[in-house]
């Protein structure tokens, strides 16, 4: 059974493949319950409202979303969806840190989760770090505050795809 369909036209050439459940059974990252990797806006929209998230706004192609508490500190989640509503990224932006262990005790949450991380560049206690896992069904997590920013964000996504989206959206604006 095909989730979504794509379709491909080059010139006269007519190519279309389907995301079927062999390509879900291999999702090993979920959010809200959903496989990251082959959620549509609707069923992510439906998992978080049942796990108590509150819808914000939408804004284009991003839901934003408010978490009283899915990793020690309240967030907004912004989720960003391709043209077919296809989630590409999911990005937990935390409040600045009120305590020293707050920003700990979401990367020990992820690392439970999600196994220990892959590479890692300061402290979770430092004006600046990082922390990224790389997950078997490709989606990459990245734990982060920037040197100067306030807050940390937590962001879920499929660099690729989300990477063609915005060059894609790009072109678009500069036609």
């Amino acid at each position: 059974m095909f989730r979504s369909v794509f379709f491909i036209v080059i010139g006269c050439i007519y190519v279309s493949y389907g995301v079927g459940a062999s390509f879900c059974d291999r999702a090993t990252t979920f959010i809200s319950e959903q496989p990251f990797i082959c959620t549509s806006r609707q069923a992510l929209s439906e998992g978080l409202l049942a796990d108590g998230y509150e819808f914000q706004r939408t804004l284009g192609a991003k839901d934003v979303y408010f978490s009283p508490s899915r990793y020690a500190l309240p967030a907004t989640l912004v989720s960003l969806f391709n043209d077919d509503d296809e989630l590409l990224m999911a990005q937990y932006i935390f409040p600045s840190n009120s305590s020293d262990n707050a920003y700990k005790k979401i990367r020990q949450g992820i690392d439970d989760e999600f196994g220990h991380f892959k590479r890692s560049r300061g402290s979770e206690l430092e004006p600046r770090f990082e922390f990224i896992w790389y997950m078997k069904d490709g989606v990459r997590i990245r734990f982060q505050r920037k040197k100067g920013a306030r807050e940390a964000r937590l962001t879920f996504n499929l660099p690729h795809k989300t990477k063609a989206y915005l060059r894609l959206q790009a072109a678009k604006q500069n036609d």
